[in-house]
């Protein structure tokens, strides 16, 4: 148990591809990421007083596997530690990342996680195995010099050319602002599963759920005191168990921010 080797763990980034002639007059950087995470815990361990390996009469040497070391009860034999609980748990954080950003100021980014979890009581003689998939697809788009034509200051006549006869300013066109836009797309499948130890019950699912997220936003200011955000979140959470039922929420509105000096 304490003589095993730790599992390596990495991670690896690679940047290189924008430097592509193929890409380079398209995207500004593309990033590629790859990692493992493993860990092994025991959270507390003690030895077992009835452990024996020896024969308690002549002191001769006879292994884990002897009559002495015997439970009579349940026909165990006595491990040298007692161990309530083993946790492995090993993670590819992500399997598979992609983030790219373009010439124009637009940035998209997937990511495909997957993580195991491998909980072992030695009391209860059950193992909880927890497995989740994760897919998260991120779009987000500046958009430079944007006018609204229904918002004050972009009306169609401060869009008129500037007669030639005019005074200087009079009739120049309003620049417009900045307009971003989002959208965020989640989905996970999270699962934990019970295995009964020598009995012939399948595993039985305990928790988890399948879960998609939705939100598209869109926020733009409107001057230096004013901005407004558009939004939608959409949540969908469909349970494993029997026990917990559909649920959907789903909010969104304008919003209205006004900065006073």
């Amino acid at each position: 148990m304490f003589n095993w080797i730790p599992s390596p763990n990495w991670t690896l980034n690679y940047s290189g591809l924008s430097k592509v002639p193929a890409f380079k007059n398209i995207f500004s950087n593309v990033r590629l990421t790859h990692g493992y995470k493993a860990t092994l815990s025991v959270n507390q361990f003690m030895s077992d007083l009835n452990y024996t390996e020896y024969n308690p009469d002549t002191e001769e040497y006879l292994g884990q596997q002897n009559s002495f070391n015997l439970d009579t009860i349940n026909q165990n034999y006595y491990a040298q530690y007692l161990m309530p609980t083993v946790l492995i748990e090993e993670a590819f954080s992500p399997l598979i990342g992609i983030d790219l950003k373009f010439k124009n100021e637009m940035n998209v980014s997937f990511s495909y996680a997957k993580r195991r979890m491998l909980s072992m009581g030695y009391t209860s003689y059950e193992l909880a195995e927890t497995r989740s998939t994760t897919v998260d697809f991120g779009f987000d788009w500046k958009m430079k010099n944007v006018r609204i034509g229904f918002l004050p200051g972009f009306n169609s006549a401060a869009k008129k050319k500037k007669p030639s006869n005019s005074r200087p300013g009079a009739g120049t066109p309003k620049l417009g602002n900045d307009l971003n836009i989002l959208l965020d797309i989640s989905f996970s499948d999270n699962i934990t599963l019970n295995h009964l130890l020598d009995q012939e019950v399948g595993a039985r699912a305990t928790r988890g759920s399948k879960d998609i997220t939705i939100s598209p936003a869109i926020s733009y200011d409107v001057n230096k005191n004013v901005s407004l955000r558009f939004f939608v979140d959409y949540r969908r959470q469909s349970p494993y168990v029997s026990n917990s039922f559909l649920v959907i929420n789903t909010q969104g509105g304008v919003t209205v921010r006004i900065k006073l000096e």
